[in-house]
């Protein structure tokens, strides 16, 4: 749910209306096969609901899906019908949180290999987001990790930090 995401009526049955919250977008989870993303994609949009797709990359550019090379597996994933990508860095250890970063030049090409917007997320702090923005000019930026004091406490001011940099950055 996006908190400015706004009450619409909606048919139900094409007999009654409601006022429902809708939000603005979700998050498909997990490395699930090609055929489940691209209906859940078409699901959500039915509703006006924008579909986020995370495709995680490994430290030898290797896909964490059933398409192992980066690039291929992005345009399938854009193929299928979601809203946006979110390219991520992974590692044996759980997902989110490595701090490791992702390499810039695969990014790079999968922006230019597809025409759905592209968030770029790993390792991202108040420290390099700007320079990240400014080099690879992401759709967005997803921090997490690189801007806590402490697991799932996030530090205001390092946001803030960070959000400055980036506007010196444009």
């Amino acid at each position: 749910w996006h908190p400015s995401s706004e009450a619409r009526s909606r048919s139900i049955s094409g007999e009654r209306k409601a006022n429902i919250r809708v939000p603005y977008g979700c998050r498909v989870h997990a490395a699930r096969p090609l055929p489940p993303i691209a209906f859940a994609g078409r699901q959500l949009s039915r509703y006006g609901i924008k579909s986020i797709k995370a495709l995680s990359i490994d430290g030898a550019g290797q896909c964490a899906f059933e398409i192992a090379d980066p690039l291929k597996a992005a345009q399938a994933l854009a193929e299928t019908g979601i809203a946006t990508l979110l390219i991520d860095s992974c590692h044996q250890s759980p997902s989110g949180g490595t701090g490791i970063t992702v390499n810039g030049a695969i990014f790079t090409a999968i922006q230019q290999s597809v025409n759905i917007p592209v968030i770029m997320a790993g390792g991202l702090t108040s420290n390099n987001v700007g320079m990240k923005i400014e080099k690879y000019r992401p759709y967005a930026v997803d921090v997490l990790t690189g801007v806590e004091v402490k697991p799932g406490q996030k530090d205001a001011e390092c946001l803030h930090q960070g959000m400055s940099k980036k506007c010196r950055h444009l």
